[in-house]
């Protein structure tokens, strides 16, 4: 007689899974804080949407597992017999399974793409800022020098109107003189 029931066993563990998505949650979170000059509104959108269905499908992945009930304890036995009868996983149980984490490893990788997008964006801001800044520089340092020459030019007006008119008086008075 052959056997063609499969029994699997999975340990499987979802806290990384609620960690990064709970970091991933009180970062955006944080971004939203700040969004207006940094970030592009449909970004952050993307990103909640994505996160969302993260955990919609994490939901529906323990959803589907088997969960202990208390009316579990009181048929314990019938479904033990239950369990050596049907078998305790299927091949479309499996691949359901698989179908689950699939999904699951796409959804991080759109996450993962739009980490990388905003850091991408943030970069770029940062480098526009420290340009804003040296131009902001360059224009405090060009006020100054032209502040500087005209306040030099002034000075020479002055002196040249004040020796046109020493000059001017003292030929007026030569001419005065000698006529």
């Amino acid at each position: 007689m052959i056997n063609d029931a499969w029994t699997v066993i999975v340990n499987l563990e979802f806290s990384t899974y609620e960690q990064t998505n709970a970091k991933l949650r009180d970062d955006l979170f944080y971004i939203q804080k700040f969004k207006m000059p940094l970030v592009p509104v449909h970004e952050l959108n993307h990103i909640e949407y994505v996160l969302q269905k993260l955990e919609d499908e994490l939901n529906a992945f323990r959803e589907m597992l088997p969960h202990l009930d208390k009316r579990d304890a009181v048929l314990s036995a019938v479904g033990f017999m239950l369990k050596w009868f049907f078998g305790t996983a299927t091949l479309l149980h499996v691949q359901e399974l698989h179908k689950t984490v699939d999904k699951i490893h796409r959804t991080e990788g759109d996450i993962i793409h739009s980490v990388n997008h905003q850091m991408t964006y943030l970069k770029t801001q940062d480098y526009a800022v420290k340009f804003n800044k040296a131009v902001e520089t360059l224009s405090e340092k060009v006020k100054v020098i032209m502040l500087e020459s005209k306040k030099w030019k002034d000075e020479k007006d002055t002196a040249i109107h004040w020796l046109n008119y020493t000059l001017y008086n003292q030929v007026t008075y030569l001419l005065t003189f000698i006529s």
